[in-house]
């Protein structure tokens, strides 16, 4: 997740309208869709805004914010990387994080977000699966500092509610290879 830093002031004797939209959204796009999606609603906001005096210095500061914002959130994810275990960090494995990541099911160090107990026993559960991880329980109790793992996914798998997250879950990972 890209934590939210203040953007060096424009330069100039003050900020238009067209730097305060593009701070905001740059800022918004990053925390809720990344750094693509800003980049491209700023280059968006830029063709709307081309008549505001300091729109070029607007957009170049910007973007640099976008790119340096992009830097750290890559540095951390390396760093997030190596303290998998290696049966978590395979080349499948990294896709299924990525894509865990963008749906929202875990943040940048791989550890489950805002998930219950056992909505976490399934993800782990599923996990497993698609990585063919045998056995799974312990390396993920061990990784996500849990308990009794095993338990909290049987009593999922009697609750119905569990049934529409598996499937969301599921969706999700359809496409991952």
């Amino acid at each position: 997740m890209i934590q939210q830093q203040p953007i060096p002031s424009c330069p100039g004797t003050g900020a238009s309208n067209a730097y305060k939209v593009m701070e905001d959204a740059a800022v918004f796009y990053l925390k809720h869709g990344g750094p693509e999606k800003a980049r491209e609603h700023i280059d968006r906001l830029a063709g709307y805004l081309m008549f505001y005096p300091d729109c070029g210095e607007a957009y170049i500061s910007v973007i640099s914010y976008i790119e340096e914002q992009e830097k750290e959130a890559r540095r951390r994810a390396e760093k997030n990387e190596q303290m998998l275990p290696p049966s978590l960090r395979t080349d499948k494995a990294m896709r299924l994080w990525q894509a865990l990541q963008q749906a929202g099911y875990v943040d940048d160090a791989y550890q489950p977000l805002n998930l219950s107990r056992t909505q976490s026993a399934v993800l782990a559960h599923e996990i497993g699966k698609r990585l063919r991880l045998k056995p799974k329980w312990p390396l993920f109790e061990s990784f996500w500092g849990r308990n009794n793992m095993r338990s909290d996914y049987s009593a999922a798998m009697g609750q119905c509610k569990i049934t529409e997250f598996l499937d969301e879950l599921k969706n999700q990972l359809s496409d991952v290879q």
